[in-house]
């Protein structure tokens, strides 16, 4: 049915800590960080009815945040799922494709 595949969507930001054997020469430290944002969609297969999550992350270096993390966050923002056609074909019935 139709309400069944509505896909449901989650944004998220978040930022963690990076490899510290990279030197960052501008602050002088070890201490790196990268930013990610994303967004992941849950839509339900067409035969079994589980949900199955479709998704876009995008993640740099947090110190250029300002300069590209605008457009990361426009990405993410316009992650979406068409809605299903006749010949959809969801992950339960050709897993294969989704490997």
């Amino acid at each position: 049915d139709a309400a069944a595949q509505s896909p449901m969507y989650v944004r998220f930001n978040s930022t963690s800590q990076g490899a510290p054997n990279l030197y960052d020469s501008d602050k002088g430290t070890r201490e790196t960080f990268r930013r990610s944002v994303g967004q992941i969609a849950l839509r339900k297969g067409v035969d079994d009815g589980r949900w199955y999550i479709y998704g876009l992350v995008a993640s740099g270096p947090d110190a250029l945040w300002d300069d590209y993390g605008s457009s990361l966050e426009a990405a993410a923002e316009s992650f979406h799922l068409d809605k299903p056609t006749r010949d959809f074909r969801s992950p339960e019935q050709n897993s294969w494709e989704f490997i």
